[in-house]
């Protein structure tokens, strides 16, 4: 699972939309775009922001690097701290 797959299935256990991720990481009036092109895999964020992003939606940012599958499938509660 990729960086952005996994910002989109933490801020989704979060309840957050991606506006409201933008909002809270202070991206401005494209913050939505920004984060729907890091979920997409489009761009990656930048290893400052990625640590903005962790602490944001309540996880490890080693997490987020981290290649965990669990049998039935990915998990949020994998990323989640």
């Amino acid at each position: 699972m990729e960086v952005g797959q996994k910002i989109k299935l933490v801020r989704l256990h979060r309840g957050l939309t991606q506006k409201q991720l933008g909002d809270l990481l202070n991206l401005g009036d494209g913050g939505a775009n920004r984060i729907a092109q890091y979920e997409i895999g489009y761009r990656v964020p930048k290893p400052s922001l990625l640590k903005e992003i962790a602490k944001v939606l309540g996880c490890q940012r080693r997490n987020i690097f981290r290649k965990r599958q669990v049998s039935s499938g990915y998990s949020a509660d994998n990323y989640v701290v």
